[in-house]
Formats: structure tokens, sequence, C-alpha cells
């Protein structure tokens, strides 16, 4: 039986859908918005090689395989970092200086991605500053480059080399000036390059955190085949966008993991159903943003918890995106209750599976519902 609750739509046009089911609509009053200037990165050092692997050009300069080596990289590591429990993006601000350098220009895109706060400096300083390195080791078996973050105390690194060219690490990630968690890896991101030619390709994966003194601490080893039947075409790839929440997914599912609220269970009380204005995932609207405000105004975490549907039932993860398009909505609306002060163990996600609210949900839309506790009923 659909439970009695109150149904708000943001806008005229969301009121007059008529696959949805007849609904008390309401304009939203105006709300205070809070922007934050997103301003630009950099970082620091870098040195000089002959190795074709990109770092040292600007994007206007660079090449696309040499922009996208260096995006792969960043991606790598920022979503390493962001899984810490020192840097959790949603309440992390951190501090660049200007750089020139491709590595550098990733890296303040990745970490505005990622949803950090981002500061521009004009030196080394903040609570949080952000430096990076590239650096050429030649060894007796070739030619190597190590690229390294430092944030605080922790540095997080990785080493790689070209193979056929293409771009394979051949190091797990090691992160030193932390405690020894729990820190999942995508290898996704390298796997769909294919092996290249008719060969095979195998490379690290894994973390290994080691002390100040260079002593492993613990090292999840395991290594990755890639065939050249892994690769991927440009329609089927995964972007770094994807990454990123994959890495935002497994901060909240391990939030979670140790909680025994399931706010799905609760009671629905109030509810709005939010019309992304266009395909971009990323882009919630204002309309949206207003309607979400109005929504949580009289939330009390004593009291109340959130749901969030926005994937149709019985959809399996596929490659054609549409599943995925319908996550990353769900995951906007999150990075939004996030922000707003929203505790992340009070949100439920529904995922791609069978929801009370299915025949709600409208196309490139999300449901948002305000929960009551199940003992406050």
């Amino acid at each position: 039986m659909r439970p009695n609750l109150t149904r708000y739509l943001p806008t005229d046009k969301a009121c007059n859908n008529q696959n949805s089911p007849t609904t008390l609509c309401k304009r939203t009053s105006p709300v205070l918005c809070f922007i934050s200037a997103a301003l630009f990165l950099s970082s620091c050092a870098t040195v000089n090689t002959t190795l074709p692997v990109a770092g040292e050009n600007t994007k206007k300069s660079s090449s696309d395989k040499e922009l996208l080596h260096v995006e792969m990289i960043s991606t790598d590591l920022v979503s390493a970092l962001m899984q810490l429990d020192e840097f959790s993006p949603w309440v992390t601000t951190v501090q660049l200086s200007e750089t020139d350098t491709l590595f550098g220009q990733s890296l303040f895109d990745t970490f505005k991605s990622s949803g950090f706060g981002v500061q521009k400096v004009l030196s080394d300083s903040g609570k949080n500053n952000v430096s990076h390195k590239r650096e050429l080791i030649r060894t007796e078996e070739g030619q190597k480059l190590r690229y390294s973050i430092n944030i605080s105390d922790v540095e997080i690194a990785r080493e790689f080399t070209l193979k056929n060219g293409l771009l394979f690490p051949i190091s797990p990630i090691s992160i030193s000036g932390s405690k020894v968690q729990r820190v999942a890896l995508n290898d996704d991101l390298y796997r769909q390059q294919g092996g290249g030619g008719s060969d095979s390709i195998v490379f690290p994966s894994g973390v290994q955190f080691t002390s100040a003194d260079g002593t492993v601490l613990e090292y999840d080893h395991r290594l990755v085949k890639v065939n050249p039947g892994s690769m991927r075409s440009a329609d089927e790839s995964i972007s770094r966008q994807r990454v990123l929440i994959a890495a935002k997914s497994r901060v909240l599912f391990d939030k979670k993991i140790n909680s025994n609220i399931d706010v799905k269970k609760w009671v629905p009380h109030k509810q709005v159903v939010l019309n992304f204005p266009t395909s971009k995932t990323s882009i919630l609207g204002d309309n949206n943003k207003q309607a979400i405000s109005e929504l949580i105004k009289t939330f009390n975490s004593e009291k109340h918890g959130l749901s969030i549907a926005g994937c149709a039932a019985n959809k399996s993860l596929l490659w054609d995106g549409t599943e995925l398009d319908s996550l990353d909505r769900q995951r906007r609306v999150l990075d939004e209750l996030l922000v707003s002060g929203v505790p992340a163990d009070l949100i439920a996600e529904n995922g791609c599976f069978g929801s009370q609210f299915n025949d709600v949900i409208p196309k490139q839309g999300v449901v948002l519902t305000m929960r009551l506790r199940s003992e406050e009923t």
C-alpha cells in the first residue's frame, strides 16, 4: 500500500508530468544559496625527461595521448587519497599554488571533480597544502616515472612506464604517513586500454602502506592481467568522473557498514521528485537545489532519514551507460545533501533494485524521500 506522504515537485513542468501519480504540488520558497568558488590549482616541482609520458607540457601544447595519460595518473592517485579517513572530500579544503605543468593542471581538475574545496595560495601554505612531483628514475631495466602527491604528512605515489604506447603502473600505490586502512583501486582505469598488439600485459595493483623509514606495514598484493580483448571503445570507456564516483561510493560504504541504521525501512513522510534539466548528470539545476533545501528545512537527525531512488527496478549495470547515468544522478543528489550537513549514515541510496517508488521516478529524474524513524511513528 502506498504510504500517505506529502510530495513536493520543484517545477510546474514536473507538477504537470502525466507519468506521475496525483500529488500535492507547491512551489518552493527562495532559499539562501551558498556559492563556493573553485580556484585555480597547481603544485610544485618536476624533473625533465625524454620519456614520452605526460607531465611537463601544458594543456595547450600537449597531445591527446599525453593528456589522457596524465589524467589517468591524477585520477588514480586522488581516488586513493579521498578514501583515507583524514581527507574526506566533503569536509576537506586543499590549498594549491599555480603551476604550468600538465600534471598539476590535471590535479586541479581532479580535486575539483572529487568534491574537495580548493583554495589558491601564493606559496606552500595552508593546513592541507598539496604539492606534486614527477621524477625520472633510471634503472638497469630501463626508465620509469614516479608520480607523487603530498598533503600534510601523507604521500601517495606510484611508478609507471609505457608498454606498446600504453600507460601502465609498475608498482602498487604507495601510501606513507597514514594509518593502515581500507583503500580500493579501480584497475579498469588501465585495463580498458587493452594489452596492445597481440600480447597480454600484467601490472601490480593494490595499496602498500609504509612507515616514515620505508618499512612496509601492509600490502594487499595482486597482479592484473590485461588482454588485447580488454580494450574498450570511447563510448564504453570508464571516465575519470566515474572512477571518482566509485571512490566516493566506497567511502560511504565503509561508513555505513559499521552502522545498524536502515533508513529505507523507515516510514515515508515527505518527498520531492527531482527532474534533472539536461542529460548531464552533474547538473542538478537551481530548481532542484531549492526543492532539496525546502525539503530538509525541517530535517532532524534525531527523527529523520533520507532515501534516494533514481534507477528503475531490476536493471543491471551495463556498458551502455543508462544505469550508470541513473546512479550518477543519485550521487549528485547525495553530494548536495552531504554539503548541506545531512549525516552520511542517515542517507540511503536505493541503487538499481526494486523500490516502492519505482513508478514515480521520471526519466532523468531522482526521487528524494524524507522518512521518520520507526520508533517515531
